[in-house]
């Protein structure tokens, strides 16, 4: 009897534990000594044992599903298993030439192991995808998942590694005008985060070289000098003319855009080009720091600098001394002839050269003149 007692307490005791640690797909367990986790947009978690083998692959999104189609990874070496799912990742086109990046994320304990694990699969990775004749890029990070990671991983449907690396940009960020939206993060894929990342530490390049084998492509979007040029034909302006000029990788709506800006005549320019477009996301929006001269006849950059305040480039010259069909109606009296004058079409506040009057205005100023004269005999 006591021990059939002991039994069943035993078999109760496995019960909790099981509960305790968590079952199904994506769940942290205790039965795992490393959490190997590649992204690129699908992505995929390997569980290994404290022998490098596979315990479980998990799926994390549907796209990863499709990769792991038909797979049975258990009690595959860790090699083993990676070159099947890089083959199906290739296969199905998720790597290529121009999406030629991997995100490749592991948790272990023993900091040792971890680091060797890293460096053994990273080596491994870029030389399999040289086998496929693409120039492999592949970004390895150690993750220490905490609540935080956990909490965006689920709440996402996202993986540890790719919710370390979001969590890794909004705490880099330290510029004021950027904020970074985790709805918007999410939405990108494991190549575009990590240009994000890196521009956030291109002052501290040596932090992340031994973290990065290969090159990330760059050949699906245009160059920083590409999008520049779009921002200065867009301003009519040329590169030599700017200052405090600032290029950074940031997103919009979803997509990686170039943030672009620069300062010319005392104005302040913000320019987003999308990274694969090469087209203007958001019009240029100058912000006068000082008070604009007020001499028209001198300042040959007034007019253009007016332009830009506007959202709508449309080229028109606004330099024309007459006001277009469109302006305030004249509201003074006709002439004595019955014809009304077109004086009135120079009180637009900008032109005070008195170019367009006519004869008969001048002579009417002169009698004008002589009048006040008579009057003051």
């Amino acid at each position: 009897m006591n021990k059939m007692k002991m039994i069943k307490l035993l078999g109760v005791s496995t019960l909790m534990l099981s509960v305790m640690t968590g079952c199904g797909s994506g769940s942290r367990t205790q039965d795992y000594t490393s959490l190997v986790t590649l992204d690129i947009n699908p992505s995929i978690q390997l569980q290994l044992d404290e022998k490098d083998k596979v315990i479980d692959a998990i799926a994390v999104n549907d796209d990863a599903k499709k990769v792991l189609e038909d797979m049975d990874l258990k009690q595959a070496d860790a090699n083993v298993a990676m070159n099947a799912v890089l083959g199906s990742l290739v296969k199905n086109g998720y790597l290529n030439a121009n999406q030629n990046t991997v995100l490749l994320s592991v948790e272990n304990d023993d900091d040792k192991a971890r680091v060797a694990l890293e460096d053994e699969l990273s080596q491994y990775i870029y030389t399999t995808l040289k086998s496929y004749s693409i120039e492999g890029a592949i970004y390895s990070q150690d993750i220490d998942i905490d609540d935080d990671i956990e909490s965006l991983m689920n709440k996402y449907s996202i993986s540890y590694g790719k919710a370390n690396l979001i969590e890794d940009i909004i705490d880099e960020n330290d510029d004021e005008k950027k904020t970074y939206k985790v709805e918007d993060l999410v939405k990108l894929n494991a190549q575009d985060l990590i240009l994000i990342y890196q521009s956030l530490n291109k002052d501290d390049a040596q932090k992340d070289t031994h973290k990065m084998v290969g090159s990330v492509s760059t050949k699906q979007y245009i160059s920083q000098d590409e999008a520049l040029n779009v921002a200065l034909k867009n301003a009519s302006l040329t590169k030599d003319k700017i200052k405090n000029l600032e290029i950074d990788y940031d997103l919009e709506n979803g997509a990686l855009t170039y943030d672009i800006e620069f300062t010319y005549n005392q104005n302040e320019y913000e320019y987003e080009v999308s990274a694969t477009k090469g087209i203007v996301e958001r019009e240029v929006e100058p912000k006068v720091t000082t008070k604009p001269s007020t001499n028209t006849s001198t300042n040959t950059n007034q007019s253009s600098n007016t332009n830009y305040d506007n959202t709508n480039y449309d080229n028109t010259n606004y330099q024309s001394t007459s006001k277009p069909s469109t302006s305030k109606p004249a509201t003074t009296q006709p002439s004595s002839s019955g014809q009304t004058t077109n004086k009135n079409t120079n009180y637009d506040n900008t032109n005070y050269d008195n170019t367009n009057y006519d004869d008969q205005e001048q002579s009417n100023y002169g009698n004008q003149s002589n009048y006040d004269d008579d009057d003051d005999d």
